[in-house]
């Protein structure tokens, strides 16, 4: 039964997956999470959530699937891959309010941009130039930042 002594508590442990979410940008929906590796199902998943648990194994790319699963990994997957956004439909178990995947698809998000444009710096090409017209999108503070 929910107590109100427990508010300060809850929010105690929920402020880690706060602080995370904060950082995080919205590259797309991917058909395939290639790299990634799947840490399984969580019935409280949320963005912030996997971004922690991504944090805690120094992993920087983030993705969502059936709105419970969460992967971790170091690259973004291909842009072969990448899809429409509507087939990342399905709620956050954990907080409904957010996406998390869909059947067979991806929610993938980075935990820093800067990480993203070294990745860019690495490949053949930069990622505006293999996602033409791509803009990314910062999740908490709404605001758009360009994939260039």
């Amino acid at each position: 039964m929910w107590s109100p002594q427990l508010g300060p508590l809850v929010c105690l442990l929920l402020l880690p997956a706060l602080i995370q979410a904060s950082s995080l940008n919205y590259v797309g929906c991917f058909s395939s999470p290639t790299g990634l590796v799947d840490l399984g199902p969580n019935m409280f998943q949320s963005r912030g959530l996997c971004a922690q648990r991504c944090a805690q194994i120094d992993q920087w790319v983030v993705g969502l699937t059936n709105g419970t699963n969460c992967l971790c990994g170091s690259r973004v997957p291909p842009t072969h891959d990448l899809v429409g956004d509507g087939h990342c439909n399905s709620p956050c178990n954990g907080y409904a309010r957010e996406t998390c995947g869909g059947r067979g698809y991806f929610t993938i998000l980075i935990r820093d941009i800067e990480l993203l444009q070294q990745q860019r710096a690495v490949d053949s090409g930069s990622l505006s130039e293999k996602l033409p017209g791509a803009r990314f999108r910062d999740t908490t503070a709404d605001r758009t930042l360009s994939g260039s």
